[in-house]
């Protein structure tokens, strides 16, 4: 019965080998990835603006602050001191990053999310940030996030994140 069973992923190994360079030449510069390419709508160039960078690439703006930027979400008019600012996470040091358009239209760094002890909010490994929809409880002025722990790929946390009431 093994026998059979190697036969059969040798038989599968070689079946996709002759597809792959039958069907996409054997690279990417083949002929049939020329016909490929010409499939793909001719309007759908992009031009990318490096508008904030921690310094590695050349950007508009240089900030520090920026420790492996993750996720980015515009907070709604009803969040507290950052109303209407543009959230960026870190997912390095799990700071959440308040930026705000200036004169120039440039984003200018404004702060940093605080806790209720005036400290940093951190949440190491920060990967995700969404403001709720307003349906099923998900409450739009409420930012979500998710994060990783100590053991990555094992820990996780999915936590709410509001404005304190002064």
């Amino acid at each position: 019965m093994e026998g059979k069973s190697s036969s059969r992923i040798l038989l599968l190994l070689v079946f996709i080998s002759v597809f792959v360079l039958t069907f996409c030449g054997g690279n990417s510069t083949g002929a049939n990835s020329a016909k490929l390419n010409s499939k793909r709508p001719s309007a759908s160039n992009y031009t990318q603006t490096n508008l904030v960078s921690s310094g590695y690439v050349s950007a508009k703006v240089t900030d520090p602050n920026l420790v492996n930027a993750w996720g980015i979400v515009m907070a709604p008019s009803k969040f507290g001191k950052y109303s209407d600012a543009l959230l960026v996470g870190n997912f390095g040091n799990g700071e959440i990053l308040a930026y705000r358009p200036d004169a120039s239209g440039m984003f200018a760094f404004e702060g940093v999310l605080d806790g209720t002890d005036g400290k940093p909010l951190m949440n190491g490994r920060l990967w995700d940030l969404s403001f709720g929809n307003g349906a099923d409880g998900a409450d739009p002025n409420t930012l979500y996030i998710t994060t990783g722990g100590p053991n990555p790929m094992m820990d996780g946390l999915f936590a709410a994140i509001t404005p304190s009431k002064s």
